[in-house]
């Protein structure tokens, strides 16, 4: 593998991995998910595993389901959840600031707080939908 351009996942001690430490996102912080850089690591085959490469002996759906895609909806559903909360806390903010903005600025934010709303919920609907008919067509395999 050691030749190989392929991008694969690994485990390695935490002495041979240097932390750069790029991630400002306002926030998010908390969360260390900074660069890593390894140098001269020589990292066993079993230690590696590919994100499209079934590996394990379990045999309930879960465990074949296509990992690409299983992130993908997990991160998704969490921004879903981020954006829910940041309307919520948008809403709960324009409400105490009511009488400091006038009412016509605040009837005009609370109603694009209500339009983004809305939209969210039918973006939710979508993506939940989406997930399901894959999930039934993987337990079909039809995927």
């Amino acid at each position: 593998m050691a030749d190989s351009e392929e991008i694969v996942t690994c485990s390695v001690p935490r002495e041979t991995v240097e932390i750069i430490p790029d991630w400002n996102a306002m926030g998010l912080r908390a969360t260390s998910s900074h660069s890593m850089k390894l140098s001269n690591v020589f990292v066993k085959d079993e230690e590696t595993f590919k994100f499209d490469h079934f590996q394990n002996q379990y045999e309930l759906p879960v465990h074949s389901f296509p990992f690409i895609t299983f992130s993908e909806a997990s991160f998704f559903s969490l921004c879903l959840g981020l954006t829910e909360q940041f309307l919520s806390e948008a809403a709960e903010i324009l409400e105490r600031k009511k009488d400091h903005l006038g009412l016509e600025r605040y009837q005009y934010v609370m109603e694009q707080c209500s339009q983004h709303k809305s939209k969210l919920e039918n973006i939710e609907e979508r993506f939940f939908s989406l997930v399901s008919t894959y999930w039934e067509k993987h337990n079909q395999g039809k995927n």
